[in-house]
């Protein structure tokens, strides 16, 4: 964004915000879930009292928020690995002190300056590309590792067709090796499916470019490939474990010819309530008598002591 080499530095024209497309893709702008709910929320905010005058906005950056009249209000931008943000307003908190007092609350302001922290820090629940895995542990006896892949591109729409790669590393062996690829579709989705692996500890970075080659991000998972258990990986009968359990709880180990059925099981003991009676406390003489003794003996003591 490039500032006014003339001209009034602030435009005192009321300005009232609203998402432009990448906004309304935009993490950092999202107030509540949903677009048209989300672009309701900002249309209800107060006008801001004026915004800074500036110039042109940079191709590489991303209008998220104009004003009625189409003045930049929020533009942000991305350089390297770093991150830009440019507010063209001190008087955001209009959204909080001034919202309060229209019965909208500050949310709106709390909500938004949380979103841009994240943003800025690149919190990974906020990158536009991500990577789960299908489950954190596999059994390598079973189905092979799969990852879900979601690829966006800097504006958060979907990358369609972005070509995907999957470097794989281990605990033990930290060179990475291809181990799959894939194409993701028109939503910007992909599975990956990677091949058996031995037990261990993996981590996989995916890669992915647009079909004209140019970069859009990497992001990774890691997953761990173990059997589910020592017990299900030697399913076979242990003799003399159940004889040590038998044992100690006073138990019977049974062998293979003898029969459940023949086994002498003993009922449960059962108790019955056949009928319930309620007597109220105060039926009984005596405790109302040590009641009234003790108001009695109370109301005395205060007498003498000036309290009464």
């Amino acid at each position: 964004m490039n500032l006014t080499s003339g001209g009034p530095p602030v435009d005192e024209t009321p300005a009232q915000v609203r998402l432009t497309d990448a906004g309304k893709r935009h993490p950092m702008t999202e107030l509540v879930s949903g677009i048209a709910a989300n672009e309701h929320a900002w249309a209800r905010l107060p006008q801001l009292p004026g915004l800074n005058t500036i110039g042109s906005v940079k191709d590489n950056a991303q209008t998220l928020l104009v004003a009625q009249d189409g003045r930049p209000v929020l533009v942000v931008g991305e350089v390297g690995r770093g991150r830009t943000l440019a507010l063209t307003t001190d008087a955001s908190w209009y959204w909080s002190f001034v919202a309060a007092g229209q019965e909208l609350g500050p949310r709106a302001y709390e909500t938004f300056w949380h979103g841009a922290i994240r943003w800025l820090v690149r919190d990974p629940a906020l990158t536009p590309m991500r990577v789960t895995s299908e489950r954190t542990t596999f059994d390598p006896n079973g189905e092979p590792p799969a990852l879900d892949v979601q690829v966006r591109g800097s504006d958060y729409g979907a990358a369609a067709g972005a070509q995907l790669k999957v470097q794989l590393s281990s605990a033990d062996d930290a060179t990475q090796r291809p181990a799959s690829q894939a194409v993701a579709g028109a939503d910007g989705t992909a599975r990956l499916v990677l091949p058996p692996l031995p037990p261990g500890a993996y981590k996989a970075i995916v890669a992915a470019k647009r079909p004209d080659g140019s970069p859009v991000g990497e992001a990774e998972e890691a997953f761990v490939v173990q059997p589910a258990g020592a017990e299900l990986l030697q399913a076979a009968p242990r003799p003399e474990v159940l004889r040590a359990i038998a044992d100690v709880t006073r138990g019977k180990l049974l062998d293979e010819s003898e029969r459940l059925d023949t086994l002498p099981f003993r009922d449960p003991e059962r108790v019955e309530v056949g009928q319930r009676k309620s007597r109220p406390l105060w039926d009984r003489w005596g405790v109302l008598a040590a009641l009234c003794c003790i108001v009695g003996v109370e109301w005395t003591l205060r007498r003498r002591w000036g309290y009464a």
